[in-house]
């Protein structure tokens, strides 16, 4: 009965002990965990892209991407997926500045990804790709291009079009 007894009296111990025990640092009522570390301006969406064509500036359309940033309100990571139309319909009815081979086309991100890449978008919905520069000589009128580019917060997609003379 003794041993029953002491068994139950160390159970009830560890059990205390282990519900005490705090999982990071109180702040004002919340528990944070000091091994995350996050950046003290986060974007809360992909940054902006403005692409230059041989200095004139044409917006690029945000498509689906994924995206995480730290939320102070809620102490929390908060992650965002958006899927979107394809490259094709979303440059549908968007402007194509003509262009021909030899134009200088610059891309101009807010924030500069850690790496990006190009793809082009033909009829049927076929892409071809990926590419690492901007192609203009593939052929000729409306061409769409898809921009992927990834920084540490995700990953977005951005189409503009040109019309190839």
């Amino acid at each position: 009965m003794k041993f029953k007894l002491f068994f139950l009296v160390v159970v009830i111990l560890l059990a205390a002990t282990a519900c005490s025990e705090e999982q990071g640092d109180v702040v004002d009522n919340k528990i944070t965990n000091p091994a995350i570390e996050y950046p003290e301006e986060m974007p809360k969406a992909p940054p902006n892209l403005k692409v230059a064509v041989d200095g004139i500036e044409v917006s690029a359309i945000l498509g689906a991407h994924a995206w995480s940033y730290f939320d102070e309100e809620e102490n929390a990571r908060v992650s965002v997926e958006a899927e979107t139309i394809s490259p094709l319909e979303i440059a549908m009815n968007q402007k194509a500045p003509p262009v021909n081979e030899i134009a200088v086309i610059e891309l101009r991100f807010e924030k500069e990804p850690n790496s990006y890449g190009f793809y082009i978008w033909g009829s049927k919905h076929r892409m071809k790709g990926p590419y690492s520069k901007i192609i203009l000589d593939e052929s000729t009128g409306k061409t769409v291009y898809e921009v992927v580019a990834a920084w540490e917060q995700g990953t977005a997609h951005y189409v503009f079009s040109l019309t190839i003379e």
